[in-house]
């Protein structure tokens, strides 16, 4: 009995020891993998060199997602760097162009422009939240997106101006000013198609930006305003005129192919222990014989003379077109910059 269970110790301590022995063997650690060394083109931003066939663009963000977005920023801004060079010496259509400000919104309306068609050429990840890629676009067919684009919104612009021809004066003016901005905005695009696409004839398009924005000019010339009044309007009259004076319109005495803005006011003096002088203004806004604006306006000024009163309500008139802005006083719908 007793030797019985000495066997049975025996087997049990020879399993402990094997399968301890068996336990420290597969506990040995796996060799960790080295991570692999970043790049060059990853750590420094190298780019390949646009080709005939494709463009190139690098970026690095805090994933790939945003580095993507910015490698076409980076390939887009350094095709706006060519055009910009190639357009300052380049002979201006009119000279009005040659000025700093159309640079500008031609460097801004290409940082704007998208890229459909790209592959990403290189990917790596540098960090945990940074990440570097080089995107690849094809050329020609970017360039074939940016014509079909200049396509579709000459065809557009020419469609709105045919539609303009029984419409009023100052619809007219309105979407003739917002078509030669639309026409001006295409200049980024052709030149960015010159740049590219060196058998590209860029003068038609040109000369179709010019002509819509001679086009504007000439509705913004024939753009008339006949401001007139009663004898207790005259001093609001003379507070209109000054306003669009300032603002570049022609203001004119002669109400023939004008704008004719009319203003009647009325008076009534409420008594009290403090005399309070009611102006009631009506503005009237004529198109030939068509009305295309107006309104009616409240002003409230305190009573010593009449002289006295017409001199404060017209300063408050003056105001109130400042901060509320023409379209709102008189009733009208002018498209005014707000840094015109």
């Amino acid at each position: 009995m007793q030797n019985s269970k000495m066997r049975i110790f025996t087997a049990l301590l020879t399993l402990w020891v094997v399968v301890a022995l068996t336990g420290c063997g597969g506990s040995t650690p796996a060799p960790v993998k080295k991570k692999a060394p970043t790049p060059q083109w990853a750590l420094n931003g190298i780019t390949p060199n646009d080709t005939l066939t494709t463009m190139y663009g690098f970026g690095q963000g805090k994933n790939r997602e945003d580095a993507i977005k910015i490698a076409l920023n980076d390939m887009i801004s350094r095709v706006g760097i060519n055009v910009e060079s190639s357009y300052n010496s380049y002979e201006k259509v009119e000279n009005s162009y040659a000025t700093s400000k159309i640079t500008t919104n031609i460097k801004a309306d290409i940082s704007k422009t998208k890229v459909n068609n790209y592959k990403v050429a290189k990917s790596f990840r540098i960090s945990y939240n940074e990440f570097a890629v080089v995107v690849a676009s094809d050329k020609k067919k970017f360039v074939s997106g940016l014509k079909a684009d200049v396509a579709a919104r000459k065809a557009s612009i020419q469609e709105q101006q045919k539609a303009l021809k029984n419409e009023d004066t100052i619809t007219k003016y309105n979407r003739k000013k917002a078509l030669a901005k639309e026409a001006a905005s295409l200049l980024s695009a052709v030149l960015m198609i010159s740049e590219l696409d060196k058998s590209y004839n860029k003068e038609s398009d040109l000369a179709f930006i010019q002509r819509v924005k001679r086009d504007f000019i000439a509705q913004e010339q024939a753009l008339k305003f006949a401001v007139s009044g009663d004898k207790s309007s005259r001093e609001f009259v003379s507070k209109l005129k000054n306003y669009l004076a300032q603002k570049g319109f022609n203001v004119v005495n002669k109400q023939k192919n004008s704008l004719k803005i009319e203003i009647k006011t009325e008076t009534n003096i409420v008594k009290g222990s403090i005399p309070i002088a009611v102006l009631k203004v009506q503005i009237s806004i004529f198109d030939k014989h068509q009305r295309v604006g107006g309104n009616t306006i409240i002003l409230k000024e305190r009573y010593t003379n009449m002289q006295s009163v017409f001199k404060n309500a017209a300063i408050h008139f003056e105001q109130d077109i400042h901060e509320q802005g023409i379209n709102e006083v008189a009733g009208i719908n002018l498209d005014i910059d707000t840094n015109d």
